[in-house]
């Protein structure tokens, strides 16, 4: 006789997807991809810091959040006529439809890279404020950020990271 294993509860991320996200994403349509903060009284440069901060360290946030922006611009897109293709052509298709649905998709210069990992996203309230919008909807870029982040929190002390919290 079988028994039903109990499968395990999904982990939650640590914080809900900010409610300001879609005010983002539509600045962005609107803005034809050159979104801008503050967004109104909503979204201030300091609350999208500190969602940052959250993003790259939680990374069960960071994937909810990149599936949200995907969805959104996944939408937009035309549904493709379907045709008969191989697996490995429908594979590189996914591949090349997924990296196509993002509008922001260039990483950040290497520099700003280490030096937001190495001084905290404080930066962002200081002189790469202009930077900060399309970076919250750029997965490929926050992705590596995180990376970075992750790399340079093995070799640093938490105090040197600056403003970037921990989450347990």
């Amino acid at each position: 006789m079988r028994t039903k294993q109990k499968q395990e509860p999904k982990p939650r991320p640590s914080r809900p997807i900010p409610a300001w996200l879609d005010l983002l994403l539509a600045e962005d349509d609107r803005t034809q991809g050159n979104p801008s903060l503050p967004l109104s009284s909503r979204l201030t440069i300091e609350e999208a810091v500190d969602t940052l901060n959250t993003l790259l360290v939680d990374f069960l946030l960071l994937n909810q959040y990149v599936n949200r922006v995907a969805m959104h611009y996944q939408s937009r897109k035309k549904p493709r006529r379907v045709t008969k293709e191989s697996r490995e052509e429908r594979e590189r298709r996914e591949i090349k439809e997924l990296v196509g649905a993002f509008r922001h998709k260039q990483l950040l210069p290497s520099r700003l890279v280490w030096k937001i990992a190495e001084h905290g996203t404080g930066v962002f309230l200081k002189e790469e404020s202009h930077r900060l919008p399309t970076l919250l909807l750029n997965p490929f870029a926050l992705w590596d950020l995180a990376d970075c982040v992750m790399e340079v929190g093995k070799h640093y002390s938490e105090n040197h990271l600056g403003r970037l919290p921990t989450v347990c």
